[in-house]
């Protein structure tokens, strides 16, 4: 009987396959062992080959060994064929593995014994994977249980898992693992996942396509099958981070064919598993159906529908190429456009018109902004392989027009502020007309210093005073406005007239919510941001629905 080679000695023949010459110092060094150790693999190598009928590995010179070429290598190859060498890449992916899912996390000194690879060795990986993981804003953390696991923003790590299962998904579904690798992998699957049946998530992804009446190709298949396997994983391990979250497309969601069919169909995985199904598993699930008869093109879907962001990224790029002002860094336009793209390309691929009275008697103004937002849309339509309809590009355009506008330079007004009072009062007035008004107060001053501090200023636009000024002595043709040194409501109206532009200081609901989140525990989160949105109407920019910023409510 054949001993068996392990991985490191498997690693070490194929070296010497396709090398003239080693030098086992050096090979010590790739494997950050002992010339001894390596003496010793090479001793069990010699074995093998020898029960083989191969010519066995031999000393040259001091310090050198070579293996004979004078023999069927061919036949040798296919041997190591058989033994397969786990590669560099493939050791990554099994580490990927452990640090998404494994519940207790990645123990790399267990693993390196059972792949029977050295410690270093999988440690080398270990940092290939960190680098990895960083490029998609994801760290490592190290877990109670003393395994590493994924960390970062909730999105971001949901994007890593489903992209990850897509490709090992078919190998658990199909149960027919052809090489090591595979074997490996779909052992560690089992073992991570613990689920009995793996056939029920084809059965309910059939129903559910059957109930839609539409075939979807295998990349959505595999997307929507990693997300389900995902959900249940989550809720069997009691996996926290996912109970509260949200997904701006809720109301829309809500109301597609798609929810119906997932809410029908997922009981059968909740009854085999009891499990339950959070609504924003359950939404997402719609989500991932939903797109995955939006695109025409196999490829199109994970990088057009998971990540949307790239899209509307794409889009405003595009955009602001064609115009002079700069709206590349506009969040509230990225964000909206994330928010509205999804339910844009839903109603394109269904035939669905806007119905809002707005679009019925109005003809959409084909200048030339008009033909820069429909020139940066056809990569859009390309990937639809449909054109966009003229109110659903309308819709587009208002966003952009609302950015320009956002972006537009402003002229900040340079103004004195007289105040015959004391400094405290005078600086609370100066204070409530910063925070109103898009404003600059060159000098806080009195009366008597007004005509003599004046020459000192170029281009003053405004001289607001608490005191009377004589208006007939004009002070260098400057516009004079009096207001109470108690600033009112009065005093807002006053300063409105005379063209101030009013100071939009607006911060994003989802800051706040992050803010509140790490301080205390929300009991009801929905109903917050619902009593925020009331609250907090002028102040805040709702990121979570952009009702008011981000659509016509359509």
């Amino acid at each position: 009987m054949i001993k068996i080679l392990n991985l490191k000695e498997i690693e070490i023949l194929n070296i010497f396959i396709y090398s003239h010459e080693v030098n086992i110092n050096e090979l010590a060094d790739k494997f950050y062992v002992t010339e001894r150790s390596i003496r010793y693999n090479v001793e069990k190598i010699n074995q093998v080959l020898e029960l083989l009928n191969f010519n066995t590995i031999q000393k040259t010179k001091k310090g050198y060994l070579r293996l004979s070429k004078k023999q069927n290598l061919d036949r040798m190859l296919e041997f190591l064929r058989e033994l397969e060498v786990l590669s560099p890449e493939e050791r990554m992916e099994i580490l990927k593995l452990r640090l998404a899912f494994d519940p207790n996390g990645l123990n790399i000194n267990r693993l390196h014994k059972k792949l029977e690879i050295s410690r270093t060795t999988l440690k080398k990986d270990y940092e290939e994977v960190k680098k990895e993981l960083a490029r998609a804003n994801l760290n490592i953390k190290q877990t109670i249980k003393n395994g590493l696991q994924i960390s970062g923003e909730y999105d971001d790590i949901e994007k890593f898992k489903i992209k990850f299962l897509m490709k090992y998904i078919q190998l658990c579904l199909e149960n027919k693992p052809e090489r090591a690798f595979e074997k490996i992998m779909l052992d560690s699957m089992r073992e991570i996942f613990k689920l009995d049946d793996y056939e029920i998530i084809k059965k309910v992804i059939k129903e559910i396509t059957e109930k839609l009446n539409i075939i979807i190709s295998d990349e959505p298949f595999s997307t929507i099958a990693g997300y389900i396997l995902i959900i249940i994983h989550n809720n069997k391990f009691k996996k926290e981070e996912n109970t509260e979250m949200i997904l701006p497309e809720e109301r829309f969601l809500k109301l597609t064919d798609e929810y119906k069919a997932v809410i029908e169909s997922t009981d059968k995985i909740e009854k085999a598993e009891k499990i339950k199904f959070k609504n924003y598993e359950i939404l997402k699930l719609t989500d991932l159906v939903l797109g995955s008869n939006s695109f025409p093109n196999e490829t199109d879907f994970y990088e057009n529908w998971i990540e949307i962001d790239l899209l509307a990224k794409k889009l405003i790029n595009n955009v602001n190429q064609k115009i002079d002002i700069d709206i590349s860094n506009d969040e509230i336009l990225f964000r909206c456009l994330v928010h509205h793209l999804k339910p844009t390309i839903y109603r394109i691929k269904k035939g669905v018109r806007i119905v809002n009275p707005i679009f019925e008697n109005i003809e959409i103004k084909k200048d030339k902004f008009y033909f820069y937002v429909k020139e940066s849309i056809e990569e859009l339509e390309k990937i639809l392989d449909q054109v966009i309809p003229e109110d659903e590009l309308f819709l587009l355009i208002i966003h952009f027009k609302a950015s320009i506008e956002r972006n537009r330079p402003k002229h900040v007004k340079k103004v004195l502020l007289v105040c015959s009072l004391g400094y405290g009062t005078a600086t609370l007035l100066a204070k409530n007309i910063r925070d109103t008004y898009e404003v600059e107060i060159m000098e806080i001053l009195p009366y008597y210093a007004l005509r003599e501090s004046v020459k000192e200023y170029e281009d003053i636009d405004l001289i607001i005073t608490t005191v009377d000024i004589n208006s007939n002595k004009s002070i260098k043709n400057i516009p004079i406005v009096k207001i109470n040194p108690i600033f009112t409501s009065e005093d807002i109206k006053i300063l409105n007239e005379a063209n101030l532009e009013q100071n939009n200081k607006t911060i994003f609901l989802s800051e706040i919510i992050d803010v509140i989140e790490k301080e205390t525990k929300i009991l009801n989160r929905e109903k917050l941001i619902e009593s925020l949105s009331t609250k907090l109407e002028n102040k805040i920019i709702n990121d979570f629905s952009c009702n008011k910023t981000c659509s016509l409510n359509v």
